[in-house]
């Protein structure tokens, strides 16, 4: 059994479920729930050949309206302690596991202290700052993770490693600038889709090994387009 390293924020979400948002009116709301989020999303995915480990750093709470009359969802966050992956952490990971995916790069204060980590590593985003600060970290990653909203950040960014940019429409994979593979599949309406990037990760890392690159991500967005019906349906 390989070891996965989960490195990111403790994330407490409080979620919102809605069928739709009027802008400056009163609101229904079907329900609320309070969850951990974050990398704790991967506990979704059966992941057969790794053995997950959380180590968190710095904590935040996410308050998500998740509006299932357009499969979206939007946050606020708060910012309540910083995240250090520190060297003690980096030494851990390099010594005791064989992939670190971190959860996520643009949320942790002291990013650079990434290029410390020596096995593979995957990076994933949830913001739309600019990417040009963590190129460094992103060229000595093994696979990069965003969604396809944020494809705009990419336009500068050339590099080797591929970067898979996915919705609720498909993904592509874009390497040194180019489109190098994509997939689409029809959207389906009124799901849940909080969680669905990291769940999208999760799937990808599990079968990356076996299956390869395009055939990986393209198991993912079926994988977790059928986690997502399945949780809209129990």
């Amino acid at each position: 059994m390989k070891k996965l390293a989960l490195f990111g924020k403790e994330y407490i979400d409080t979620i919102l479920f809605v069928d739709g948002v009027n802008g400056g009116e009163t609101n229904d709301c079907n329900k609320v729930v309070r969850t951990r989020g974050g990398l704790y999303n991967f506990s979704e995915v059966t992941l057969p050949t790794f053995e997950a480990t959380p180590l968190t750093s710095g904590l935040k709470k996410a308050y998500i309206i998740s509006d299932s009359s357009l499969s979206k969802r939007t946050s606020f966050v708060l910012n309540l302690k910083e995240s250090i992956l520190s060297s003690g952490i980096c030494n851990k990971i390099n010594d005791e596991c064989d992939w670190l995916h971190v959860c996520y790069l643009d949320d942790i204060e002291c990013h650079k202290d990434v290029l410390g980590i020596t096995i593979p590593y995957s990076l994933d985003f949830c913001t739309d700052k600019s990417r040009q600060p963590y190129l460094e970290a992103l060229k000595r990653s093994t696979i990069v993770f965003d969604s396809r909203e944020r494809k705009q950040l990419y336009i500068d960014i050339i590099i080797d490693t591929p970067i898979i940019l996915h919705d609720e429409f498909g993904f592509e994979i874009i390497k040194n600038g180019k489109i190098i593979f994509k997939r689409d599949i029809q959207p389906i309406e009124g799901l849940n889709v909080n969680g669905a990037g990291d769940m999208y990760a999760a799937n990808f890392i599990k079968n990356y090994e076996e299956f390869g690159l395009f055939k990986s991500a393209t198991m993912a967005m079926i994988d977790t387009t059928n986690i997502l019906v399945k949780k809209e349906n129990s």
